[in-house]
């Protein structure tokens, strides 16, 4: 409905940049500014890897590859359409109702293109539907995390394993590094967000490894690239390879490296007022206001537990 009916504004804020097309608002494309919602972007990808993990429990394990292929594409039409529709009305939301807006403020898609009522229904029917996809994504995550935990087990991958599972079994060794891992990261970032009173430390913790890992997708494919005549393995076409190798290498080096060093630690520097914008409810008692001069010790922490 966004992309078809583009040119409807029913709203009474047709007179600020709500409903009108990024095209005609007259704000200036900022190569920068996409670079810096490449964390959030990447981030919303980066879960078809826990998907590897669960391989040894599919009753066809061969299907796994043909399965990311499908989610991932399918997922990226639907960003895509929505991303498009969102250009189109200059606005990220498909409605405002989640974040307490009426209808008639026209801060969502469906607000511009619906009357009262029917946007108010959409409002409500995409929040249930976020909802739901929510727990989906938390079942899958945690199915995940506890397979994973699972396969470091079976080899003695991570330090004291060997110890617990002689001690107390593989079940036990399970609940006890599943615990720590959740008390780890309580204390990391839950305890922060508790003593500010804000999400910010939150989504921004989820969003920057995702950077980093991602840095790692690229040397890896760079590595391979390399030295792809000497291994082998199942090779397709070399110029669809190296096509798609090279653009990958060079996106992931100039999106992750333009974040990683510029804007997290240059720009921290020399602009110590510069807004983050983490945080879905952060404009409460801590008032949103976390630069990125802020996120900086935060920062450092999150590279030296990752080189750990």
């Amino acid at each position: 409905a966004g992309l078809i009916l583009f040119n409807t504004n029913v709203s009474h804020k047709a007179g600020d940049l709500y409903g009108q097309s990024a095209f005609k608002n007259g704000q200036p494309f900022k190569f920068t500014k996409m670079l810096s919602a490449l964390p959030a972007v990447l981030f919303a990808f980066d879960a078809f890897l826990n998907v590897g993990s669960l391989r040894s429990k599919m009753k066809n394990p061969s299907k796994l590859p043909f399965v990311v292929f499908v989610g991932m594409l399918s997922v990226l039409i639907l960003y895509i359409l929505i991303a498009l529709a969102a250009i189109l009305h200059g606005s990220g939301l498909v409605s405002g109702a989640p974040m307490g807006a009426s209808p008639e403020a026209g801060y969502g898609i469906f607000d511009q293109i619906f009357n009262k009522e029917t946007a108010t229904a959409m409002g409500k029917f995409t929040t249930v539907m976020i909802a739901i996809s929510t727990f989906g994504v938390m079942n899958g995550m945690s199915a995940a995390s506890v397979s994973v935990i699972e396969q470091s087990i079976e080899t003695n991958t991570i330090f004291g394993m060997k110890f617990f599972r002689r001690k107390v079994g593989d079940l036990w060794t399970l609940f006890i590094y599943q615990g720590i891992t959740m008390l780890f990261w309580t204390l990391v970032i839950g305890l922060p967000a508790a003593i500010m009173n804000s999400d910010v430390m939150i989504d921004g913790a989820s969003n920057m490894p995702t950077l980093f890992f991602f840095a790692i997708y690229g040397a890896t494919i760079l590595l391979y690239t390399i030295n792809r005549g000497k291994m082998e393995t199942k090779k397709m076409n070399k110029f669809i390879y190296y096509t798609f190798a090279i653009l990958a290498i060079l996106g992931i080096t100039i999106g992750v490296g333009y974040q990683l060093f510029y804007g997290f630690l240059i720009e921290a520097i020399m602009h110590h007022d510069v807004q983050t914008h983490w945080g879905l409810y952060a404009p409460n008692s801590y008032d949103g206001k976390f630069s990125t001069f802020d996120a900086m010790p935060f920062y450092l922490v999150m590279i030296t537990l990752f080189f750990a």
